[in-house]
């Protein structure tokens, strides 16, 4: 599978989708807010960290296009959270030792290689499983 990007994709979302995306992803900023207002700015972020538009975004993909197509792109987000440890971690290492914009360019270096690496790999499995090459 090779990814692709098409424009015209856009313009067959409705306007219903996009404020279904909208109104779960401001819902739960919401929660998140309030529970950081009554637990502390720790508590809160780690909910803030909900993949909120992720889950709105795979149901109406899973309507339009299939549960594999679903599948496909929550695997994506899976790998883009993995790359995300990575860049955390690079941060945490680096934030007091070096420049913010040294720390900023090697963490997203991280972060890219790491979630393209997993998307490669898992690539590479699923084409082996299946008998395929990839062209």
């Amino acid at each position: 599978m090779r990814i692709t990007v098409d424009p015209a994709k856009v313009r067959q979302t409705t306007r219903n989708e996009y404020l279904i995306r909208f109104a779960f992803g401001g819902l739960v900023t919401l929660l998140a807010g309030l529970i950081g207002t009554a637990y502390g700015p720790e508590v809160g972020g780690l909910f803030l960290a909900f993949p909120s538009i992720s889950s709105a975004s795979l149901t109406l993909i899973q309507r339009r296009d299939g549960k594999n197509a679903a599948g496909i792109d929550a695997l994506g987000s899976v790998l883009g959270s993995i790359g995300l440890l990575g860049f955390g971690a690079v941060v945490w290492a680096l934030a007091s030792r070096a420049s913010a914009w040294l720390t900023l360019v090697t963490a997203t270096g991280v972060w890219l290689i790491v979630a393209c690496g997993l998307w490669s790999t898992s690539l590479w499995i699923r084409l082996h499983r299946s008998g395929r090459s990839i062209r």
